[in-house]
């Protein structure tokens, strides 16, 4: 008669445990991980996470930022520590291809310096989509300066989770909110402004929520600056109808990333847009892009 010990450890996968938990392994699990970690890893590899600046200060990343090569960047990222404890081994180029938007290939290519990219907007593209911070970077981020923190971050293990009432974002908001309701509005180049609205709401549906995000600040800000030298007051009303219209795009990218109270605040500023501009027409619909949000 067999003793209960090796049936037992039989039954459960030969004393296999999960490198994750430490769980003991199904015998009928042939995979590396128990179900649940399989699935934590899956819901881990979705997207980019935002890592605490401290992710960054290793040797390999001081090496790729000083390069100025967003290839090098790429591969310290992918062969990093944290990337090896949870995955146990690298993370793979297809995932993080699909991260930010490039073929398996690309990736290769941008690694091992066969393919170089030197356009700002290309690279702001891909250091927003990995959240890397501006003060690692060698050129700025739409909306921000290398030398300005982020103290409304919260730390969670090796998360950062944003604060939603301030940071670079929330600033450009109050101020946009303050020149309407102080009615100092005014503005120029009236149809270029309108134009960049229409590819906005063409490309809302496609584009990653992070980069939108990134671009609407930087034309927000530009449309600021334009307005405070406007003095028509035939193209004050459409530059102020333009304003209404960016605002509520920047509500249905908060909805996209998930943040609620910043979402409610960019909802009144395009409220009180559309009501500044006297448009009925652009007042529905900042009010049916509020409506999503709810």
């Amino acid at each position: 008669m067999s003793s209960p010990g090796p049936q037992r450890r039989g039954a459960l996968g030969g004393g296999r445990r999960c490198p994750g938990c430490g769980t003991v392994l199904a015998a009928d699990n042939t995979a590396r991980l128990c179900v649940r970690c399989r699935r934590e890893q899956t819901d881990l590899l979705d997207a980019p996470p935002q890592l605490r600046n401290e992710f960054y200060d290793t040797g390999e990343f001081r090496a790729a930022f000083d390069s100025r090569r967003i290839g090098k960047v790429f591969k310290a990222y992918r062969n990093h520590p944290r990337w090896l404890h949870l995955l146990g081994k690298a993370l793979n180029q297809e995932t993080f291809g699909r991260w930010v938007g490039l073929s398996q290939g690309q990736v290769s290519k941008l690694e091992s310096g066969k393919l170089e990219e030197n356009d700002f907007q290309v690279l702001g593209y891909y250091a927003v989509t990995l959240h890397i911070p501006q003060d690692m970077l060698w050129f700025d981020l739409p909306g921000q300066s290398r030398l300005k923190p982020q103290p409304s971050s919260r730390a969670i293990g090796d998360l950062i989770v944003p604060g939603s009432g301030d940071g670079e974002v929330e600033q450009l908001r109050r101020r946009l909110h303050e020149v309407f309701a102080g009615g100092e509005v005014s503005g120029a180049s009236v149809d270029d402004w309108e134009l960049i609205v229409v590819r906005y709401g063409m490309a809302m549906k496609d584009r990653p929520a992070t980069l939108l995000l990134g671009d609407l600040a930087t034309d927000i800000a530009e449309l600021e600056r334009t307005m405070a030298q406007c003095r028509s007051l035939s193209a004050l009303g459409r530059l102020t109808r333009v304003a209404a219209n960016l605002s509520g795009l920047v509500c249905l990218t908060l909805i996209k990333l998930d943040d609620r109270q910043a979402f409610r605040r960019w909802a009144r500023t395009a409220r009180i847009a559309a009501n500044e501009a006297s448009d009925a027409v652009t007042f529905s619909w900042v009010l049916a892009q509020e409506a999503y949000g709810h």
